[in-house]
């Protein structure tokens, strides 16, 4: 989890917390299926004052809006690396190809493409 001083920290599940709580709520819900990992990301989120990184839109967006939860997607961080100089659009065009190859759903053809679409 990303903290605020820009430190990421890992976390633990402890059982008798409330994020381990609604961890097994979400876990048990026969109506909107989630996987176990995207259960972790938004308990934590939700009841440590987060935001989840995700492109599995499909399966989180109920509870993004459930629970007033904030999202990036890697099309974001990574339009957002590129207006902090962080990397070129050359850079996120080829991590954005090397994703493409993995079968990763991305909104785009390409990072310019996206670039095009978001301005």
């Amino acid at each position: 989890m990303l903290h605020q001083s820009n430190n990421i920290k890992i976390e633990t599940l402890t059982i008798g917390t409330p994020e381990c709580a609604l961890y097994i709520e979400l876990t048990k819900k026969k109506k909107i299926k989630i996987g176990s990992g995207e259960a972790s990301v938004l308990a934590f989120a939700k009841c440590c004052h987060g935001m989840t990184a995700s492109n599995n839109l499909k399966d989180i967006t109920y509870y993004l809006k459930k629970y007033n939860l904030i999202n990036r997607t890697t099309a974001d961080i990574l339009y957002e690396m590129m207006k902090n100089g962080i990397i070129s659009e050359m850079q996120g065009n080829q991590i954005w190809e090397n994703m493409i190859q993995k079968k990763q759903m991305l909104p785009e053809k390409t990072f310019s493409d996206y670039i095009l679409s978001s301005n």
